[in-house]
């Protein structure tokens, strides 16, 4: 009898790590995008600009063309936490005395947008994570 040649099937490694800049870069591509949505009607048409040159720049390194790019959900946080921290006196109306002047404007409450945020950093370290645990394929044959 002869024996068969069972075709082996390569089993893939640690998964390589991500420099930290490639995860800074990501993560400002977030930033800038989740900001640039929370400031549509101001200056978030430019920043969100600025997301998609960083982007489209961050992909043409290839460093940077990992699963580093998850970071990117982790950055898009920066946005709703700058709103909870502009209403972090909110909500109701809050007054601003000056020797000469009073202001007064509506907040809302800030913990909406830390929680969204925070939902939005551990979707990121998820993804992040999921991505460093991909299931390798076995040998076949093999008994591990």
């Amino acid at each position: 009898m002869s024996e068969q040649a069972v075709p082996s099937v390569p089993v893939p490694g640690p998964a390589p790590t991500s420099p930290w800049w490639a995860l800074a870069v990501w993560a400002t591509v977030g930033a800038l995008g989740g900001v640039g949505l929370m400031a549509l009607l101001t200056i978030g048409a430019f920043l969100l600009g600025g997301a998609a040159v960083l982007a489209l720049a961050a992909l043409a390194v290839e460093p940077l063309r990992s699963r580093a790019c998850a970071v990117v959900v982790t950055g898009a946080a920066a946005g709703p936490w700058y709103v909870a921290w502009l209403n972090r006196d909110g909500p109701g109306t809050v007054c601003l005395r000056t020797a000469t002047a009073v202001s007064c404007i509506d907040e809302w409450s800030p913990w909406p947008f830390v929680v969204a945020g925070a939902i939005l950093v551990g979707v990121g370290i998820g993804a992040f994570r999921a991505l460093r645990r991909r299931p390798g394929r076995r040998r076949p044959g093999r008994g591990t």
